[in-house]
This record gives structure tokens, C-alpha cells and sequence, in this order.
């Protein structure tokens, strides 16, 4: 039997009354959210799926308090399982060092891989749609790109109270690991959503500015040399600004699934034991001058695809991020979904809705030119 890094957290007596007293309303709220739906600026666009799974979730996110919402949510494994079984699917799990696995979506591949990291503001584990989300992703590609194959590597990392660099760690021992297998680093791709695309640029940031201080961080195998750069990377609503005070955070909470205040308790969470220094790793906008920050990237990162939603309250932190990559790399392109959410495309898959976000394609486009 697989034991996850992070195990569901065994709740007081306390915790579980007042989770339990706190979803008792979650039916009326689900069916309030779907008869005001027409007169809702949060929800008038939305088809009925989306409408009661925005809404649940949007009610659940606020009620719980970390541990309850890992409580709720589970584990990665169990989710990676769920996925199994409602795919078909066989299970394809790596067990690697630092308490590091990487859960396959289909075959094991060593011509093209993509190594997903999971969002969930690093206390929520993986999702069952996002193994789905991903899983059309592959089939999508191979119909397009005339049998095109990608191979895609979920890294079951470890959430919170595991701080960083553990997850960080672990990111950079599965890399290391699927280079070794043999996978060419030009046929390597980053993919993350939310605080799995800050795990992504917590791995570019090392790789440009090395942790080298601290002993217990791997070096990168990303290699600077221009010669070795890796296929690209996909960030999806990347969670860049932890604090969460931007404008588009006050402009869009009653909107976003997330509402900025839940948001910013989880960025607390995750910051508070980490070292000021080493708060660029996590904060990458915090910087003095992130485009000198990001000095280098274009070096060893080929091509970078970026998505946001327009009512997301990460949404200008995304778009400055875009600014500052453009100005130091040739090949950087960002799609601002009109009316859409924080990671909107892959909550398609989630409410198993029948009408998918134009971005889920403009994901495979991206793939299939590279």
C-alpha cells in the first residue's frame, strides 16, 4: 500500500461540529445560487454545472479552515485512485526519494513529458478533474497532431504544514528522475495551475539564483547553457503574489472562487516559516526588479504559455508577471479569459460541464506547435 506524503489531519471534536454545522447550509446555498443565477454578476454567464460547482466550492473554501479543508478533501493518491476508476484507467506510480511520487496519466512515455504540480494553495492535494482536465489534454493532442503523444507526470507533493522547500524538493527530484530516464530536455514541459505554477517558478527561480546557502536543496538539473533548454511551461493562474492585496484581489473577490481573504490565510501559512531572503522563491513580483530576477530564463525555458481569468483576483499579478517574462524572453504569450475565474478551464472538468473554456484549446494549440 502507498502511504501519500501528506495524510488527511484527524479533526478534534470540536472541528468536526462546527465543519458539520457550517455544510448543513450548503444545499440552500447551491439552490439559491441556481435561481438567482440569471441576476448574479457571478454567475449569470455560467452554465447550470458551473453554477452549482462554483458555488459549492465557493462556500466550502470559505467555511473551512485548513485543516478541516484537508480533512474534506482527502489525498492526492485518493484522488489520483478516483481518477482510476472513473477513467478505466491503470495506475502508474513512481516512488522516488524525499517522500516524492509521480502519479502517470496513461503511459509511463520517455519521448515527451509534461510534469503537472497541482494547485491548491499548497494545503489542498490533487483533484480527480485535474487528472481528467489533463487526460483530455493528451487525447485532444494526439487526434490533433497526427498521433502526437505526450506523456503527463502529476508530482504528488507534500501541502501544508510540510513548508518550503520540501515541495520544492521533491519538484526537482522528479525532474532529475524523468531526465535520467532518458527524456530529452528539449522534450520536457512544466505545467501548474495556481500554487502548482508557483512551485514551477520556484524551480526556474532556483535554477537562475541557486539556494546554494542551504545544504538541504538539490541543485537544479535545469541546465543554463542555452544547448539543453526545456520544451516550455504552462502556467494557469499562476499564484504569484501570497499576500493577495493587489487591485484585481479587491475588484474581484465576490467574484472569484477564492475569496482573497481565504486565499491570503493560506499564503500566511505557507510564508511564515520561510526566511526573508528566500521570499523571492515564492514572491517573485516582491522582488526589487523582477525582469533582472528572471534575467536568464530565455535561456533554458523555450516557449511559455500563460492564462488568467478577467474576474480572478490574481489576474493583474498574472498580467505584470507576463510583462516582466516579455521583456526577457522572445517567446511568452498570455490569454485573459473574458469573465472567467481563478484556473477556470480546468473547473470545466470539475463540474463535468459539456461546454469547455476556448483556453483548454488554446493549451492543446500551444502543445501541438511545439
Amino acid at each position: 500500500m502507498l502511504e501519500p506524503p501528506s495524510l488527511v489531519p484527524k479533526l478534534s471534536v470540536w472541528e468536526r461540529c462546527t465543519l458539520t454545522l457550517s455544510l448543513l447550509s450548503l444545499p440552500l446555498v447551491m439552490l439559491y445560487n441556481f435561481l438567482t443565477s440569471p441576476l448574479s454578476a457571478r454567475n449569470k454567464s455560467k452554465t447550470t454545472p458551473r453554477v452549482i460547482f462554483d458555488s459549492t466550492a465557493r462556500y466550502v473554501l470559505s467555511k473551512c479552515d485548513i485543516r478541516q479543508l484537508q480533512s474534506v478533501s482527502g489525498t492526492t493518491y485518493a484522488a489520483y485512485n478516483s481518477w482510476l476508476k472513473q477513467s478505466k484507467a491503470s495506475s502508474v506510480v513512481e516512488i522516488l526519494d524525499n517522500d516524492t511520487r509521480l502519479l502517470w496519466i496513461g503511459l509511463r512515455r520517455t519521448d515527451r513529458v509534461l510534469v503537472y504540480c497541482h494547485g491548491g494553495g499548497f494545503v489542498g492535494p490533487l483533484s480527480d478533474f485535474q487528472c481528467a482536465f489533463w487526460e483530455h489534454i493528451q487525447e485532444e493532442l494526439s487526434q490533433k497532431a497526427q498521433g502526437q503523444s505526450l506523456g503527463v507526470a502529476v508530482l504528488e507533493y507534500s501541502l501544508w504544514p510540510a513548508a518550503f522547500p520540501s515541495q520544492l524538493t521533491q519538484l526537482i527530484t522528479a525532474t532529475s528522475h524523468i531526465l535520467s530516464s532518458g527524456v530529452q530536455p528539449s522534450d520536457l514541459y512544466f505545467a501548474g495551475d495556481s500554487a502548482g505554477a508557483n512551485l514551477v517558478l520556484q524551480l526556474i527561480c532556483h535554477t537562475l539564483h541557486p539556494l546554494s546557502h542551504s545544504s538541504s536543496i538539490p541543485p537544479s538539473p535545469l541546465s543554463l547553457d542555452g544547448a539543453h533548454a526545456i520544451g516550455g511551461m504552462i502556467l494557469i493562474s499562476p499564484w504569484i503574489s501570497l499576500t493577495c492585496d493587489g487591485g484585481s484581489f479587491k475588484e474581484n473577490t465576490d467574484l472569484d472562487i477564492i475569496p482573497a481573504w481565504r486565499l491570503a490565510s493560506w499564503g500566511a501559512a505557507y510564508l511564515a516559516p520561510i526566511p526573508p531572503l528566500q521570499h523571492p522563491y515564492v514572491q517573485v513580483l516582491a522582488v526589487a526588479s523582477p525582469e533582472s530576477w528572471f534575467s536568464g530564463i530565455n535561456n533554458f525555458v523555450r516557449r511559455i504559455f500563460i492564462t488568467a481569468g478577467e474576474k480572478e483576483g490574481l489576474r493583474d499579478d498574472v498580467i505584470q508577471l507576463s510583462k516582466t517574462l516579455s521583456k526577457v524572453h522572445t517567446d511568452v504569450r498570455i490569454e485573459v479569459q473574458p469573465g472567467g475565474i481563478h484556473a477556470d478551464p480546468i473547473f470545466d472538468f470539475a463540474a463535468k460541464s459539456n461546454k469547455l473554456s476556448y483556453v483548454t484549446s488554446m493549451i492543446i494549440d500551444w502543445l501541438a506547435e511545439g
